[in-house]
């Protein structure tokens, strides 16, 4: 009789790890908002140990996991409008039930890069133009380059109000230009061409006159950068001495026109030139006395 109550109580035993093993553990995993800390309903929770078996968060930002065999679990949690959250738990043994918070962040909101051209009713590069950007309490001014090219870089996170439509206007002389733009993406390409007319009592003077864009020969001991866009997205590409590091010229190139521009008069020397997104159209151009060497970017 007592042989026989301890090979019951043994089997009991057994049975009950062997019972655990097979039923595993309840993982729940609760999404709130980093900010807030309130439930992103919708968020979906992708877990390793169930095969990456992914569940959707109800309206308490909750998804529950059943029957996780493993104490170590992984998982990851994406939603729209936040950033993707990986995290890697621990599983209280003494514990059937386990409970893991996680916050999501939403992204940061990235500096808006406005980029362009500045042109007279002629077409040609107006140099040294006001362009100034307003938007809500947000204010920045630029001049244009020598090859009519300007950029203006703002912060949303400096408004003060929400707000996605700004202003745009470009000044010269009697010379102006005003729109208006819709920001919020990663950069905007804005050519924009300057509307000049008469005062009553003063004529408007000549623009001043802009090396034709051409590929004939440079002055002497002097040579030209040519850059062709060929590539399915328009860039603005940075032309720098690589001696002195100075920038030398800056060319807002057009995915649609396929376009070349010139930087003009470099002296002879290595440059180099850089643009995209992350600067990943780059390279260098040795410039000789009288020769235009020309840059095809695929």
């Amino acid at each position: 009789m007592k042989y026989l109550s301890i090979f019951l109580f043994s089997l009991f035993l057994v049975t009950a790890v062997f019972s655990q093993t097979q039923l595993g553990y309840q993982v729940i995993i609760r999404v709130i908002d980093a900010d807030t800390d309130k439930p992103v309903q919708g968020a979906l929770v992708s877990l390793k140990e169930k095969g990456w078996q992914t569940e959707k968060a109800d309206a308490n930002g909750k998804v529950v996991f059943k029957d996780v065999m493993s104490r170590d679990v992984n998982f990851t949690v994406t939603a729209d409008g936040y950033l993707r959250a990986e995290e890697n738990k621990n599983v209280a043994e003494q514990q059937e039930s386990n409970t893991f918070e996680v916050k999501l962040k939403k992204p940061s909101v990235e500096r808006v890069l406005i980029v362009g051209e500045v042109t007279d009713q002629n077409g040609k590069d107006v140099e040294g133009a006001t362009v100034e950007f307003k938007l809500v309490n947000i204010l920045k001014e630029t001049k244009t380059d020598v090859s009519g090219n300007y950029m203006i870089e703002i912060d949303l996170n400096e408004l003060k109000v929400s707000s996605s439509e700004g202003e745009l206007e470009v000044k010269k002389r009697d010379c102006k230009v005003k729109e208006k733009i819709l920001v919020g993406q990663k950069s905007i390409l804005k050519d924009l061409k300057l509307d000049c007319q008469k005062k009553p009592t003063e004529a408007i003077k000549e623009p001043e006159k802009q090396p034709e864009r051409t590929t004939s020969s440079p002055g002497s001991g002097r040579g030209h950068i040519c850059i062709k866009n060929l590539t399915k997205v328009s860039i603005i590409i940075f032309v720098h001495n690589k001696e002195t590091k100075a920038e030398v010229g800056r060319l807002s190139l057009d995915y649609r026109q396929q376009e070349e521009k010139c930087v003009y008069n470099l002296k002879p020397g290595v440059y180099y030139y850089v643009g995209g997104d992350y600067g990943i159209y780059t390279g260098e151009v040795l410039v000789e006395a009288g020769k235009t060497e020309t840059v095809r970017i695929r």
